[in-house]
């Protein structure tokens, strides 16, 4: 199957209405990029790292098959392997398909940041496996934790499959995705009581990164349901009704915090605009200069081109002005460049009649100082090319 094919698999589900069909063709704004080495190389990092979580956490849950009790006579362990073994099954079946590089180009190519979130996601369900087994040395509360950690697991595995799948962004599958990490946290810390306590810090880091990655909507979306989510944990977990005073201080802080970051991104926003604005201004002017200042250096570069063919000298300033006119050009080139808007003229040009104008300029320099300046072009090389002179 061709790489190009995953964004023809038709309209997603998990896609709004308004959301457009194709992604524009308009380049991204210049962001620092990483080299190729550096690419290939956190590339093969995931994918080691995605092929060790779909493999252990199952051997984990089968090595354990009587622990989390049982759904009529079958054993939990057993439901939960059996998922944990699918959900990655099919992500692998999919990558095979379609091929490791063409997800990767697919990956490169999407408009947000929703494939990294959901490689991260797969990898912190992970880590919350790996916790509630080593929780399980200290409460009872330890197989809850396991359960819900597992069930994340599988979600995560769900979601990577639907970005793959659906490479085009979606607002709808965003925000599907901040209520489930939601709601499988809260679930984490309210079975696992003092145990998981220590994962508080993940509602903060969920928010923060859905607001950098997605914009001032996502921060505040994700920010009302952890709030709502922890809250809710406060008023359901017995551990933190005895925690009031600490389980008051950072719910303040879920709300404070993400407010006051908020302020920051716009002022952050607003700033690169306005750098933004003026370089395009800076733009727009050297263009604007540069294009006045051509017109009278190619008159007076032809009137001097017209004297030389009726004296035996032309003009000593005709070599400085061409030199300037080509300065000129060099600037409307480079601001062109700069907006985005260069396009390379292809034409049909004289080798020799280029290098010998380019020279021309150079040769009175020279015997001023005394000095000849000759060219020799090699019979056999062809003349009449065609590009960009």
């Amino acid at each position: 199957m061709p790489r190009h094919s995953i964004a023809s698999l038709g309209p997603s589900l998990f896609r709004s209405a308004t959301a457009p069909e194709h992604q524009p063709a308009t380049a991204p704004a210049p962001t620092p990029q990483r080299g190729p080495a550096s690419i290939a190389r956190v590339a093969r990092l995931t994918v080691l790292g995605l092929g060790i979580t779909g493999v252990l956490p199952p051997l984990a849950f089968t090595a354990r098959p009587g622990e989390l009790g049982e759904i009529g006579a079958i054993p939990v362990s057993i439901a939960l392997t059996t998922l944990l073994i699918l959900a990655p099954a099919l992500v692998g079946l999919v990558v095979a398909m379609f091929g490791l590089e063409g997800v990767r180009e697919s990956f490169q190519l999407r408009g947000d940041e929703e494939h990294e979130q959901a490689v991260l996601r797969v990898f912190i369900a992970t880590l919350a496996v790996v916790y509630g087994f080593g929780a399980a040395a200290y409460g009872q509360d330890a197989a809850s934790c396991q359960i819900v950690a597992a069930l994340a697991l599988v979600g995560a595995w769900v979601f990577l499959l639907l970005t793959i799948l659906d490479p085009i962004s979606s607002l709808l599958r965003q925000y599907a995705g901040i209520g489930f990490d939601d709601a499988l946290l809260a679930g984490f810390m309210h079975y696992g009581a003092g145990l998981t306590a220590p994962w508080f810090p993940l509602f903060l880091l969920a928010t923060f990164y859905a607001g950098f990655r997605f914009g001032a909507p996502a921060l505040i979306t994700a920010s009302i349901a952890n709030v709502l989510g922890f809250a809710l944990v406060i008023a359901t977990t017995p551990f933190w009704h005895q925690q009031m005073l600490l389980a008051g201080g950072l719910l303040v802080a879920m709300i404070v915090l993400p407010a006051y970051v908020g302020s920051m991104a716009r002022e952050v926003a607003q700033s690169r605009k306005e750098a933004a604005a003026a370089q395009a201004a800076r733009t727009r002017f050297m263009m604007v200069i540069s294009q006045a200042l051509r017109a009278p250096l190619d008159a007076m570069i032809g009137g001097a081109g017209e004297r030389g063919n009726r004296e035996p000298e032309a003009p000593a300033g005709a070599p400085s002005a061409r030199a300037l006119l080509s300065q000129v050009n060099n600037i409307l080139d480079f601001s062109a460049i700069e907006s985005g808007a260069f396009t390379p003229t292809i034409e049909a040009f004289d080798l020799h009649h280029v290098v010998n104008e380019t020279l021309a300029d150079r040769r009175t320099e020279a015997e001023a100082r005394g000095l000849k300046l000759r060219v020799h072009i090699a019979p056999t090389l062809p003349y009449r090319l065609r590009g960009w002179p």
